[in-house]
């Protein structure tokens, strides 16, 4: 009978904190974090095509996103299916495309992150030698793999509304495992 009067207490003292536990799980994924997958090229170097990250949800609604920053958003095409680019212009900024080069109000826009010899291609909403303002609340973005990415030179500015995260930090594969936006 004592060792039922053992066993009892730490089994309900386990399933308190297995409860406890899965309700923060949960709330953090709700309202805080959310796990993606990057599929296809348009990121890459950056980010390669199966790496599993997680992005925060809370600072885009505090914070205003910078150049640079890899960000999370609805499609424009299709609301319900996030996409994963970088921020080039913030409103206000004037972008153009001139050369396979991005000029950012006037100046080339120095891309380090991009690969060496990425040229950078005009598209319907963003074309050639053509500035775009980018309006109030929206923003510029585009992958870093430019061949390969559809982005705003298709669809034209992101409305601040539609990002939804920072990209965090990359967890799998575990040897790819880093910081994201640092």
């Amino acid at each position: 009978m004592r060792s039922f009067n053992k066993i009892v207490p730490s089994l309900l003292g386990f399933l308190e904190l297995l409860f406890i536990s899965i309700g923060v799980f949960t709330i953090v994924f709700i309202f805080v974090a959310k796990l993606l997958i990057v599929e296809g090229e348009s990121m890459v170097p950056a980010l390669a095509n199966g790496e599993q990250l997680i992005s925060e949800k809370i600072s885009v609604k505090i914070n205003p996103v910078k150049r640079g920053e890899i960000v999370i958003f609805k499609s424009p095409v299709n609301s319900s299916a996030l996409i994963i680019k970088r921020v080039i212009g913030l409103p206000g900024d004037s972008v153009e495309i001139q050369n396979g080069k991005v000029l950012l109000n006037g100046s080339l826009l120095e891309e380090k992150y991009l690969a060496n010899n990425t040229v950078t291609i005009g598209k319907e909403k963003l074309a050639d030698n053509k500035p775009f303002m980018v309006p109030n609340n929206s923003y510029i973005l585009m992958g870093d793999n430019r061949q390969h990415s559809t982005d705003s030179r298709d669809w034209g500015s992101i409305p601040q509304e539609n990002i939804v995260g920072r990209g965090l930090v990359v967890y799998y594969p575990l040897e790819n495992f880093r910081l994201i936006n640092h």
